[in-house]
């Protein structure tokens, strides 16, 4: 199965067993606490903000932030050995994409209620958000119910590792556009957000089992530099908007 752990996965990876887990682990778990962070203080600044559309904009960026908190959560989770990761792999796998979703779509529902009148990339986006909960809570019937691997299984772990990069374009877009119609601040704000998210999505993608399992590539590239990546990804991004 795609979302098994393949056996050239780093053990190392989200698992303190030496000091590149270490900091793998650590830096996952800053990462958590640096979005909850920052998704209290896009709650503060929206209750100071007298514009509807950008109080709106400000509680997506806290919405976003508390949804992948538990996403980083669930995948810290996914890979302890008290938590039966043999197991409970799917399991975990499929609540952090379920809230990683759910996190993305709040960023498309903000920037497309700027942009546009009509919702259409918000309803691809809770079209996709919809069908990977309901892949998920498939998948938790599977576990709970103790049935074992299927060719329906592996298809609702297909589309659910399927949401995040639609997701991602959807939100890519959105930004292209809001810079395009944007001037001064507005656009300057834009385009370093588009760009810490950009920064923050290759880390994502380098932290995949597809790049993590390339053999050739350094130890300390996926386990110390990656998480790196991908917090200063945020931080670019949430700073900017702050």
């Amino acid at each position: 199965m795609i979302f098994q752990i393949p056996d050239t996965m780093p053990d190392e990876h989200y698992r303190a067993i030496n000091i590149h887990g270490f900091i793998n682990l650590c830096l996952f778990v800053a990462f958590a606490v640096i979005l909850i962070n920052f998704a209290f203080l896009f709650i503060a600044k929206a209750k100071k903000q007298e514009i509807k559309s950008a109080k709106r904009i400000k509680l997506s960026f806290a919405i976003f932030g508390f949804f992948y908190a538990l996403t980083r959560i669930f995948f810290i989770l996914m890979f302890q050995d008290f938590t039966n990761p043999d197991q409970n792999y799917d399991l975990f796998a499929s609540l952090a994409y379920s809230c990683g979703m759910i996190g993305f779509l709040s960023i498309i529902w903000a920037l497309e209620r700027i942009k546009y009148k009509k919702k259409y990339f918000f309803l691809i986006g809770l079209a996709t958000t919809v069908i990977t909960i309901i892949c998920s809570g498939i998948i938790i019937v599977f576990i709970i119910s103790g049935v074992g691997t299927t060719d329906l299984r592996e298809n609702m772990l297909t589309i659910i590792f399927i949401g995040t990069p639609i997701s991602a374009l959807i939100i890519f877009i959105l930004y292209i556009s809001l810079i395009r119609m944007s001037t001064g601040i507005v656009r300057k704000k834009a385009i370093y957000s588009l760009l810490g998210l950009m920064i923050m999505f290759v880390g994502i993608v380098m932290d995949s089992q597809f790049f993590l399992a390339f053999e050739f590539i350094p130890l300390w590239i996926k386990m110390d530099l990656v998480p790196i990546i991908i917090i200063g990804g945020y931080l670019l991004f949430a700073i900017t908007q702050l």
